[in-house]
This record gives C-alpha cells, structure tokens and sequence, in this order.
C-alpha cells in the first residue's frame, strides 16, 4: 500500500463524516470538505505519526489543509534524519 493510500484510509477512518475513499483526493480539504474538527485532527495525527514512525512538528501541522498537505507533511518526516537532530 501507497503512502497516499496509507494517508488516506488513515483520514477516512478518522472522518466524523464516514466519508469514503473514492471521495478523498489530493485537495480535498480537512474541514471544509470531510468537516474535520480540532479532535478529528489530533485523532489523525496521533494515527499518522504511529503508522510512519513519525514526529509531525506542531508548527508544520498549522499549515496543513488538504490531504496532499498531509502527504507532503508526512513525506518530509520521513526523510528527516533522526541524528542530524
């Protein structure tokens, strides 16, 4: 599986809404289109964050708004060195 499947089942499960797969794309919005809230998004996070391994800084999830944001986010985390910290 696809890191943007892996995101994106990851969102549908996390959506208040039940929105399904085929629905979610690369710009769909969080809020505005899957109607995310503040608990949806921590949920998310906490999911993302397990399943790659990751630390998603706080000031890099301000930014996110659509699900390639979250792509991109959880892309750059992985490439990120742990020892280079």
């Amino acid at each position: 599986m696809s890191i943007e499947e892996r995101i994106k089942n990851i969102i549908s499960a996390n959506s208040a809404a039940a929105i399904k797969l085929e629905v979610i794309g690369p710009a769909t919005r969080l809020v505005e289109d899957l109607e995310f809230d503040s608990l949806d998004h921590c949920n998310m996070v906490v999911d993302i964050e397990d399943a790659f391994v990751i630390e998603i800084p706080d000031a890099e999830l301000e930014k996110v708004r659509t699900v390639q944001d979250v792509i991109d986010c959880v892309r750059r985390n992985m490439a990120v060195d742990p020892d280079s910290q």
